[in-house]
């Protein structure tokens, strides 16, 4: 392995991939250390593997350190444990590129595409644990059937990893079988047309070695060019107890579809799909009425509220929405006001900001969006901290609360979720 008998510090190590890479680095018996800006549950997590870190960054990293991996979060123009290193010319890899390192010395499947990935990646490893095949894996969130953790430590040859296209981070992955989920218009700060989007799928295409998986009613997958292309979604969709829409049914048909490449067996495969239980911030229960789901995309947004309107067609919705990133919501504006006709009622808690222009920040006008949105009662949650006391208010009033986005809306259902848990 290429982290064998190195000293790594993580820069960023609460994140969940930044968490999940540190934990499976520790189980394989390699020093791991970090740093966070801030205290998280996953930090919670790291606590008990004995994972040593620190909270805020420090001025210099420690002195034995031989490898720096970071978050593609911080700014490296001023960040001082990443300046600490450079200067020290110590090796520093972003969290992408050491999971490529990592992922070389095993037969690696990688799930990528616009939605469903982390879905996908999570109903592909429940699948191999059906099997009894005993994987590597790590996934962008904490999933019941690795007991609430993000990776597996596993002694077979294959890796499934979910990889983000984010500044076409997955380009130095050497993948053998690569599914792609969809291609939708995505990462606004990283692409500016849907052209250069579809180029950072076929770079990763044209490196994968054996066969690549595409959804066959997806158009811009359809221009996907590659040697052995195999595709999902061609007729009868694997049946799930656990998750609504079609759309997850077609993120299991994909998983399938890789099961049988393998000729693992289709009865255990299909086992797996149809109790497979779901995953956190994805139609995730909360308690009660509540629910969370990680949309963000307004696609995304639409697909999940029909599928719910479709299931409770005489149920009530109310959806509280944390619009992520200014730069995605001017892009995708007109998408936006149109994703949020089949619900009820919806509170825009405010916007998250993160990787913005200030030009963007600047221009955007919440109270115009909240006008403009085709949904005849809508509000403004002016905050998080407001948005808690209107979830009190509105908690009795309908018969499902969704509290959808990426960023820290969260902090609305995280007290709920920790009282649920104990």
């Amino acid at each position: 392995m290429y982290f064998e008998n190195k000293n790594i510090y993580m820069i960023g190590i609460g994140g969940i991939g930044m968490s999940g890479l540190a934990m499976f680095l520790n189980e394989k018996s390699i020093s791991v250390t970090g740093s966070n800006n801030v205290k998280n549950k996953q930090l919670k997590k790291l606590d008990e593997k004995n994972i040593k870190y620190f909270i805020e960054h420090q001025k210099t990293i420690p002195s034995n350190t031989d490898i720096v991996i970071y978050t593609e979060a911080i700014d490296k123009d001023t960040n001082t444990e990443y300046l600490d290193a450079k200067q020290k010319t110590i090796e520093c890899l972003t969290y992408r590129e050491a999971l490529a390192k990592l992922t070389k010395d095993y037969t690696l499947i990688s799930i990528s595409g616009t939605h469903g990935k982390t879905t996908t990646t999570s109903l592909l490893i429940s699948v191999f644990l059906e099997n009894n095949i005993d994987v590597n894996a790590i996934v962008g969130t904490n999933i019941e059937i690795l007991g609430n953790k993000n990776y597996k430590t596993g002694t077979s040859k294959y890796f499934i990893l979910e990889t983000c296209e984010l500044n076409s981070g997955f380009k130095d992955l050497e993948v053998d079988i690569l599914a792609i989920t969809n291609i939708e218009l995505e990462h606004l700060e990283s692409f500016s047309n849907i052209e250069e989007y579809k180029k950072a799928f076929q770079l990763l295409v044209d490196k994968t070695k054996e066969v690549v998986v595409i959804n066959s009613k997806d158009s811009n997958s359809k221009n996907i060019k590659h040697h052995n292309i195999q595709t999902f979604n061609n007729g009868e969709l694997p049946v799930l107890n656990n998750l609504i829409g079609r759309f997850n049914q077609e993120n299991a048909d994909c998983a399938l579809k890789i099961s049988k490449l393998l000729e693992l067996d289709l009865e255990k495969s299909l086992k797996a799909l149809k109790h497979f239980n779901g995953i956190e911030k994805r139609m995730e229960h909360i308690c009660k009425n509540i629910y969370a789901d990680y949309a963000h995309h307004p696609s995304a947004i639409k697909a999940t509220l029909d599928s719910i309107k479709e299931k409770y067609p005489n149920q009530s919705i109310c959806v509280f929405f944390q619009p992520h990133q200014y730069s995605r919501t001017i892009a995708l504006y007109d998408e936006f006001t149109n994703s949020f006709k089949n619900c009820n009622k919806l509170i825009i808690t405010d916007i998250y900001e993160c990787r913005d222009k200030k030009e963007d920040v600047q221009k955007f006008n919440i109270d115009k969006f909240i006008i403009d949105i085709k949904n005849k009662n809508v509000e403004n949650g002016e905050g998080i901290e407001n948005s808690k006391y209107l979830l009190n208010k509105y908690e009795s009033k309908y018969d499902k609360i969704l509290i959808m986005g990426a960023g820290d809306i969260c902090k609305l259902y995280e007290e709920l979720r920790e009282k649920k848990l104990k």
